[in-house]
């Protein structure tokens, strides 16, 4: 089994990552929001955001 480390330093094995993986398939969607922005050089920029459904509050609170 492999375990890699995440950014925050969390173990997370390749079964996880898969679940997850799966999870965000059937019931998440990936979106690239491009939003108006006055600050930056082009006057917008880009949100990655990342949207999970889920009836069960235990699995939500793992992917966080």
């Amino acid at each position: 089994m492999k375990i890699s480390v995440n950014s925050v330093g969390k173990m997370i094995s390749e079964a996880d990552w898969s679940y997850m993986s799966g999870l965000i398939d059937a019931d998440g969607a990936i979106m690239a929001l491009i939003e108006t922005h006055a600050g930056k050089k082009f006057k917008c920029r880009v949100r990655i955001e990342l949207k999970v459904t889920q009836k069960e509050p235990r699995i939500l609170y793992w992917i966080r």
